[in-house]
């Protein structure tokens, strides 16, 4: 199984997330995310998500670093 670990950068076709923590809250695994465009946008511009470990793993994959 694929392991989400925070400071780790996964991403879509058009997009890198990183991952900020992964937490259980009431019996849920959450992961908490925000958008990564590496230095050209200081991570407090950066939109911020959170979802499912479950879902997060579907849509997203490991980035290479």
């Amino acid at each position: 199984m694929t392991t989400v670990k925070e400071g780790s950068v996964w991403g879509s076709l058009n997009d890198k997330f990183r991952v900020l923590s992964v937490i259980e809250l009431e019996g849920n695994m959450w992961v908490h995310y925000r958008q990564d465009f590496g230095i050209k946008v200081p991570a407090t511009e950066c939109r911020t998500y959170s979802c499912y470990l479950e879902s997060f793993i579907h849509r997203f994959n490991p980035v290479l670093q």
